[in-house]
């Protein structure tokens, strides 16, 4: 990640040469594929184990705060479920050159996972990485697809085509531009 991180500073020092302020970095990692459940415990004659509510922060007990590899981490549940038990996602802010508040980035997280306009409630996962994972997807079926069938209209020698127009890659970008 650090490679990452440092080529990202340079693209940025270059485009933004003249900015009066230089734009600030938090790179956080999402992990939803987690073991990890958290409940409610009711007390009295039920004492039952409900899931926790929509919002719920974990940041103590079960995390690495000030680690040498990053940070700080934490979990969040930021959707209902209405039948099992909800599944948190864990967040690792892995590197953070914005020194913002820990409450204030794990409030900005939940508040992005509202923002998919796609579903109407909370995702599991923040907005930005949900669009990006369907660009990528995009991506990869147009490009598999068009290698595809580039290979199949060749074979009977014809132009390729699709809907009466013509695909090359340029097309792809200014597609996914627009999204």
């Amino acid at each position: 990640m650090s490679t990452e991180i440092k080529l990202f500073s340079d693209i940025l020092k270059v485009k933004i040469s003249s900015a009066h302020d230089f734009p600030r970095i938090t790179l956080i990692v999402v992990n939803k594929r987690i073991n990890q459940r958290f409940f409610n415990q009711e007390l009295g004659e039920n004492q039952r184990l409900t899931n926790v509510p929509s919002g719920t922060i974990v940041n103590k007990g079960l995390v690495q705060n000030g680690g040498k590899d990053y940070p700080y981490d934490f979990f969040l549940v930021p959707q209902n479920t209405t039948q099992g038990c909800v599944t948190p996602t864990h967040f690792y802010v892995h590197y953070d050159s914005s020194k913002l508040p820990k409450e204030a980035v794990e409030k900005l997280t939940f508040a992005l996972c509202h923002y998919y306009f796609n579903w109407a409630g909370p995702i599991k996962v923040p907005a930005p990485c949900m669009y990006a994972h369907k660009i990528a997807e995009l991506y990869m079926f147009l490009n598999n697809g068009q290698a595809k069938m580039e290979r199949n209209l060749l074979k009977r020698g014809q132009k390729s085509k699709v809907g009466g127009v013509i695909i090359n890659n340029q097309d792809i970008h200014k597609l996914l531009h627009f999204l």
